[in-house]
């Protein structure tokens, strides 16, 4: 099976395919240390610090930041040797003070301490378990939080390790979140909205159900005041047809699954079990839906344009009631007060651990992994409250939002 080797690029927020310029890679997963990637490329430079990553049949199987690197002339050309270690790297550069009381488990330390650097980019905490508890205090001052967690794996005899994955929240037909209303979220001139969604089922009863949006009052071509926008699906005839529209205004545009859509210009099929990046950007003149990174359907022209909403909440899995979301998964929803470029959009689709954050007003990325809270990650603290949603993860996706912390037994019966 043909290996990837992918180096980010800071300056374009995207990722480059440096496979053809790669002559030796080495992937390392060992109990007593990180997990690495020892690589040669020729006529490509590499920095310390950079991310990188490897795919394998198109899913990340590791990520994480070149940490040393040598450089030589090799018949003429640039040969560039480095290493490369997980994020688990990161952890090194927090230098703690704690005291851990008698009875606190393995688990609870490597859950404290991996919050650290959840700042930086998602953590799931979910591959952590509980393991053995401390017999007396433990005092730790001036040490790393890396030493001090591969030393609590030692001790149990645990694996320490982060892998790529994707993380999200399961919507069985009843369930939702709720975001308390915002200033943040009164958007009036341009609005970009992208959703992750996986398919659990295609065929069930017609009816609608929401994505996202304001619940409640208003519909398109309503004379209700109070206007706002929803970005939602509908089931007719066995066909799912994605959409958005905004109140006040009759123009929206949609794609439908099946064989025999009524509109060519938005047909689109979609796959049980498949991950799908889906939204839409609409300011005063016009709107764009966009699947997997890339424009579907043409450019719809706008007018008299109200997207401003100044007394609902923001929901997700639900339209208003009796409105639910049955699709399956949602793993990521972003919203952004401004209207991103094809290119942007694009870097969405295929980094989604690293979205763009200029004028980003929400950012759930569901990585919490349990309770009853997802928190925004734009710094806007539009947090939402969940209702029944189950929380979930894979791991080695095809696109990872997260990186999923795991410490367990190194034997398993």
């Amino acid at each position: 099976m043909a290996l990837i080797l992918e180096l980010y690029d800071e300056s374009s927020y995207s990722w480059s395919d440096k496979t053809d310029k790669c002559i030796r890679l080495r992937h390392s997963i060992s109990s007593r240390e990180l997990e690495s990637i020892e690589f040669e490329l020729i006529g490509e430079d590499v920095s310390v610090g950079q991310k990188i990553r490897v795919k394998r049949d198109n899913n990340i199987i590791f990520e994480g930041i070149v940490y040393e690197r040598s450089r030589k002339q090799r018949g003429g050309l640039l040969s560039v040797k480095a290493t490369a270690y997980s994020y688990l790297i990161l952890y090194d550069r927090q230098i703690i003070y704690r005291i851990y009381q008698t009875g606190v488990k393995a688990g609870e330390i490597i859950r404290d301490l991996g919050k650290l650097i959840d700042d930086e980019f998602p953590v799931n905490l979910n591959g952590v378990e509980d393991g053995d508890a401390l017999l007396s205090p433990w005092k730790i001052e001036n040490r790393s939080a890396l030493e001090i967690m591969k030393s609590v794996a030692r001790g149990t005899n645990y694996w320490l390790r982060m892998k790529p994955c994707l993380s999200y929240l399961n919507f069985d037909g009843n369930d939702y979140v709720v975001v308390p209303h915002s200033p943040s979220l009164d958007i009036t001139d341009a609005l970009s909205v992208f959703v992750w969604v996986r398919f659990d089922y295609l065929d069930y009863v017609n009816g609608t159900g929401g994505l996202l949006g304001f619940a409640g009052k208003g519909k398109p071509d309503s004379p209700d005041p109070n206007y706002g926008w929803w970005f939602a699906y509908d089931n007719r005839n066995n066909k799912k047809y994605f959409g958005y529209t905004c109140f006040g205004n009759s123009e929206g545009g949609w794609a439908g699954g099946g064989n025999n859509f009524g509109d060519a210009e938005y047909s689109y099929t979609f796959e049980v079990g498949k991950w799908y990046l889906i939204g839409f950007t609409i300011n005063s003149t016009e709107a764009k839906l966009y699947i997997n990174g890339t424009q579907h359907g043409p450019t719809k022209s706008i007018s008299n344009l109200q997207l401003s909403d100044v007394s609902r909440d923001l929901t997700i899995g639900s339209l208003m009631a009796g409105q639910y979301c049955h699709l399956g998964s949602i793993g990521q929803t972003l919203i952004y007060n401004s209207v991103l470029s094809q290119s942007e959009i694009h870097n969405l689709y295929y980094d989604p651990m690293n979205p763009l954050t200029d004028d980003l007003v929400l950012w759930f990325n569901f990585n919490e992994g349990s309770g009853s809270i997802v928190y925004d990650r734009s710094g806007n603290n539009n947090h939402g409250t969940i209702y029944d949603a189950t929380w979930g993860y894979e791991v080695y996706p095809k696109y990872a939002n997260s990186m999923l912390l795991e410490f367990k037994p190194k034997v398993i019966a």
